[in-house]
């Protein structure tokens, strides 16, 4: 296996050792699967050289001080549906026992507000947040933002079986499993309600925990089911209407957070 491997990567100039490694990093991946792991088989100690998945230390990569003067600046400017919604988030996150949440606001509510603080927050206790939106406008808007499309691999043909092309021994696997927070902008926008499940699915395949709603991680999603809705070539209202996310089976599992005051007027009127 480690020949294998070493022959696939050899133009990287790695040795064989790099490879041996590497291949023990595959098969600790799937022995996670089972709840186990090398250390359960002392012989095959891998011989020293550690591979770094290069996706959780891009969002590792921040100053924790600054993360910190952020919260402390923030947190007294959250209006009282703000305060509400960062708290109940961030308790799920302490906690570390799931749930799934919508941020539901109008533009001018707020949502990016939050959405820092959340961010700032959670990177200055230590862990990775995943940050996504449906679109490459709103994404550029999010520090470490991509699109859901690319960060989830969800197909472009996306249908009600549809499951993202996630390896389970893969970097952004790992990255998943890693992930203390999952925050999607622009859920009900654009994008049908099947990647979505799509996405569930392959979190409850990567974290092998079937029953729970994406695999038991915390995710936001956030956005304006009065916008933009989902796209259907061709579709009829219903159709339309039926590709959106509360139309999800999914819906069920989520609490909805809404903001209520137009904080950008209320700006506008004290200026």
């Amino acid at each position: 296996m480690s020949h294998d491997t070493w022959y696939r990567r050899r133009g990287e100039g790695g040795t064989l050792d790099d490879a041996y490694n590497d291949s023990l990093l595959l098969l600790e991946g799937r022995l996670a699967m089972a709840n186990k792991s090398l250390r359960d088989f002392p012989a095959m100690a891998p011989v020293g050289i550690k591979r770094v998945n290069p996706l959780i230390e891009a969002k590792l990569d921040y100053d924790r001080e600054a993360l910190r003067a952020r919260v402390e600046r923030s947190l007294p400017l959250l209006n009282k549906d703000q305060d509400r919604a960062v708290a109940s988030i961030l308790n799920a996150v302490r906690l570390d026992q799931g749930g799934v949440f919508f941020l539901d606001g109008p533009g001018g509510s707020g949502k990016m507000f939050v959405y820092s603080v959340l961010l700032a927050s959670v990177r200055n206790e230590g862990h990775v947040v995943l940050i996504v939106a449906s679109s490459g406008i709103a994404a550029l808007l999010l520090q470490g933002g991509r699109t859901s499309l690319s960060a989830f691999k969800i197909p472009i043909d996306v249908h009600r079986d549809s499951l993202s092309n996630v390896n389970v021994s893969s970097d952004t696997a790992g990255l998943i499993r890693t992930a203390k927070l999952i925050v999607w902008d622009e859920a009900p926008a654009h994008q049908h309600r099947h990647c979505a499940k799509a996405v569930d699915r392959t979190f409850r395949n990567v974290l092998q925990q079937v029953e729970s709603p994406f695999g038991g991680k915390v995710i936001v999603f956030g956005g304006d089911f009065r916008q933009c809705p989902p796209v259907v070539a061709r579709g009829s209202r219903l159709a339309i209407v039926g590709a959106a996310l509360k139309r999800s089976v999914l819906w069920r599992h989520v609490q909805v957070l809404a903001l209520m005051e137009n904080m950008r007027l209320r700006d506008d009127l004290a200026s």
